[in-house]
């Protein structure tokens, strides 16, 4: 499988890395894929531009936004914060400094399935907290005594 797409931007068509989008957001009728170096301004509708990319690398958090799975820092139930820049390289000026997306209900599943997520333990009752720490108190006191 290819790492690029071509996109026709500016009455010619342009090479643009999966490696160097952010996220893509729709704009109307437009899309804009944001990469560190360059926003491009696409006519396409995002759910036919989401079919173009690695499943396993993008995606879709809402509506109107995909996200590279790479840049996500971290996400709640409504949003996604992203990764500030790759080390040793500042986005280019003008680029739009996102460092959040919204996390739309309807793509809050597909989220979590993309990522590996560690399963919370459901730890011990604050019950069994107190007894722990009462046998403890009772040991320490045995070995003091």
């Amino acid at each position: 499988m290819q790492d690029f797409i071509f996109v026709r931007c500016n009455a010619r068509y342009v090479k643009v890395f999966f490696s160097e989008i952010i996220f893509i957001r729709s704009k109307g009728s437009y899309v804009q894929l944001v990469t560190e170096r360059k926003v491009y301004l696409v006519l396409n509708r995002m759910g036919r531009l989401h079919k173009f990319l690695p499943a396993a690398d993008f995606c879709r958090v809402h509506r109107s936004y995909i996200v590279a799975l790479r840049k996500v820092a971290a996400f709640d139930n409504n949003w996604v914060w992203l990764d500030g820049p790759s080390p040793g390289r500042l986005l280019a000026p003008g680029l739009p400094s996102t460092k959040e997306l919204p996390l739309g209900s309807a793509y809050r599943a597909a989220m979590q399935k993309a990522v590996p997520l560690l399963p919370n333990f459901h730890g011990p009752s604050s019950r069994r907290l107190k007894r722990a720490a009462s046998a403890l108190a009772d040991q320490e006191e045995m070995m003091m005594g």
